[in-house]
């Protein structure tokens, strides 16, 4: 069923209408006697389940979905789901249909009890892969072809080129959006399993409802809001990924979209600490979460461990069965990882001293202006901008819509352009956080005040002039008004707006270059998307 913005309802369609990828399984207080086989006792047929493997056991059991060790729970979309309460994620439908063998025509599950990768027995699933996957039955579609035989653009795998069979659906920011209900229903109703049924002691009903509101605002305050570029990329990646036109179905839209929301939660997870660690004031136009009436530092810290754990919840319950399941997962977790040292990197360009420490110490002592190199600076912005915000959308796409095809040197490509591409979405960001106003960037900019190692400040160690240099030793990291005033007019009297001007045009050619050189033309059209978002931005 489809609504008018082009987003394929979370609903069923009535009768037994094909699932979609965010519905749930029914809860019931007992599973149901699998249907009659073509002998018409009790027991599951296997072909009862088109395409299932004849080896399945034939013999039912009515216990409930915990206590089947024999069978593939996952199978019928009516099987007990005892912790998910939201009707809209809670619709009966039609029994599942996924095929485990592996074979090169694309299978897409649809919507898999979330723990079926752990009950499951062997012959219900096919193992989960290495973090390398298993050796691909096809590659990516490249978009260069050799030379044409008898009028063909046949490509050495066997597939089609793009441009041969049509262009490809794309989903909309409006679709995109749409989908945040049932992201956020996922992430509150994970307070059920805190801690489990029927272990004491239990969080009365009350407190559980507590939970809820405040997760919920949470969830409102830092992950809507955004401009949701990190998690179309993922959308789009997917789609360019894919082996053929006709692989990209709602259902495999749907499911990307949900990945890409994964991204969105790790950058609000990354943007509430980080507001601490810099005690920003404002974010996208609103008070900082940690600002918030009630919430304080501390809450905001424990607050971003749970946007964390949402990610994996959602990961789990979405594509805990898949082939791909590890290689994500492994994707996300070296993501966190690298800009957790860049975040490091990045709070250390000075070296970190107690409060009211530095109050004592001379201008020499507070300010290293050696620290400020372009050195730092580049391993900063690589660790911390470029590999979450770019290249971890392009990758998680990638290997989802690949089906784990993608190989590491087409994702070592991605990653060099993704870097050149977050180096200039950073200076560009440094340059909004001095001279940009804040009712136009969303925030109030407070590189000077907490001595970061922000492009013009290395820039100025590097261009400017010993009175200049003085300058800066004595304004950097103050938050008097006036000596931040002075720091600015530093660095409008270098003209440093005019050589961010030159470096950005310089900087855009380059990554043009860079993206021309990567095969697959869908992917490329994906990274000129992400260059397009940020040349020129002004906010």
């Amino acid at each position: 069923m489809m609504n008018g913005a082009g987003y394929y309802s979370t609903q069923h369609q009535a009768n037994g209408g094909t699932p979609s990828a965010v519905s749930f399984l029914k809860p019931q207080s007992q599973a149901p006697a699998f249907p009659p086989s073509a002998s018409g006792s009790a027991g599951m047929s296997a072909h009862a389940i088109p395409g299932f493997p004849s080896a399945l056991p034939s013999s039912g059991h009515p216990a409930p979905y915990y206590s089947l060790p024999h069978y593939p729970h996952f199978l019928y979309q009516n099987l007990p789901h005892p912790h998910v309460t939201n009707p809209k994620l809670n619709q009966g439908g039609a029994p599942l249909s996924y095929i485990p063998q592996p074979t090169t025509t694309r299978v897409h599950p649809t919507p898999l009890h979330p723990y079926a990768h752990i009950h499951a027995h062997p012959w219900a699933f096919p193992p989960v892969p290495s973090s390398l996957g298993p050796s691909p039955p096809y590659s990516i579609t490249p978009s260069v072809s050799p030379p044409k035989q008898n009028g063909s653009h046949a490509h050495a795998n066997g597939h089609t080129s793009p441009a041969e069979e049509g262009k490809r659906p794309e989903m909309t920011l409006e679709s995109f959006s749409l989908l945040y209900d049932d992201v956020e229903a996922v992430c509150l109703e994970s307070l059920n399993f805190v801690p489990p049924k029927g272990t004491q002691p239990e969080i009365g009903e009350d407190i559980l409802e507590e939970l809820r509101d405040y997760y919920k605002a949470l969830l409102d305050h830092t992950v809507k809001g955004g401009k949701m570029t990190r998690g179309l990329t993922v959308v789009k990646a997917a789609v360019a990924a894919a082996p053929h036109a006709s692989s990209v179905t709602p259902d495999f839209l749907q499911k990307a979209a949900l990945l890409g929301w994964c991204v969105e939660l790790l950058q609000a997870f990354f943007l509430v600490s980080d507001d601490v660690m810099d005690q920003s004031l404002t974010r996208r136009g609103l008070p900082c979460w940690y600002r918030v009436p009630g919430v304080t530092e501390a809450n905001a810290i424990n607050d971003a461990f749970f946007l964390e754990c949402s990610i994996y919840r959602i990961l789990n319950r979405f594509f805990g069965c898949s082939p791909s399941y590890a290689r994500l997962l492994e994707t996300i977790l070296q993501s966190t990882f690298v800009t957790v040292i860049g975040q490091h990197l990045d709070t250390n360009a000075q070296k970190r001293r107690e409060k009211g420490e530095s109050e004592d110490l001379s201008d020499e002592e507070r300010v290293d202006l050696s620290r400020l190199s372009e050195s730092r600076y580049r391993s900063i912005v690589r660790c911390k901008t470029a590999h979450y915000s770019f290249y971890l959308p392009c990758a998680l796409g990638m290997i989802f819509g690949s089906d784990g095809a993608v190989t590491a040197e087409q994702l070592d490509r991605v990653r060099a352009v993704c870097g050149l591409i977050g180096e200039l979405f950073q200076v560009q960001d440094d340059v909004l956080d001095c001279f940009g106003k804040p009712e136009e960037i969303g925030k109030v900019g407070t590189d000077i005040e907490e001595n970061k190692c922000s492009w013009l400040a290395v820039r100025a160690v590097k261009k400017g002039t010993e009175e200049d240099k003085a300058v800066l030793q004595k304004g950097l990291g103050r938050k008097e008004p006036e000596t931040v005033a002075e720091v600015k007019a530093v660095y409008t009297k270098m003209g440093l707006k005019e050589d961010f001007e030159e470096e950005e045009e310089k900087t855009a050619k380059e990554i043009e270059v860079q993206i021309a050189r990567v095969s697959n033309e869908g992917v490329r059209e994906v990274l000129c998307f992400l260059l397009n978002k940020i040349y020129r931005r002004k906010k």
